[in-house]
């Protein structure tokens, strides 16, 4: 492993604090999620997964700018990384690739 940058470090802190965030405003109550990170090759791969409802009632929703993921997302473009979400029957599911030193 090359050396690491501390400021993609910090990126990656950044982003599973996050995710960690977005499961506590937005899973439903009970509701499994999981979330890893693979290091490699000077890469840190995180998968994040959980289970999404769609109230009716917008009250129930919690308040949200849906600003956080996507300046996460910028900053990853910026530094070589890339930053993936969808949700499909009924789950969330996101990907991320953070280089962890310059790419060259």
């Amino acid at each position: 492993m090359e050396d690491i940058d501390p400021d993609h470090m910090t990126l990656l802190g950044e982003l599973l604090n996050e995710i960690a965030h977005n499961i506590i405003r937005h899973c439903p109550a009970g509701c499994e999620f999981d979330c890893s990170v693979m290091l490699h090759d000077d890469v840190a791969e995180v998968t994040q997964y959980n289970s999404v409802t769609h109230p009716a009632d917008k009250s129930e929703t919690a308040v949200s700018t849906h600003m956080g993921l996507g300046l996460c997302r910028d900053r990853l473009l910026h530094i070589g990384g890339m930053l993936r979400t969808e949700v499909e029957d009924g789950t969330w599911m996101l990907y991320a690739r953070v280089p962890l030193s310059h790419q060259t």
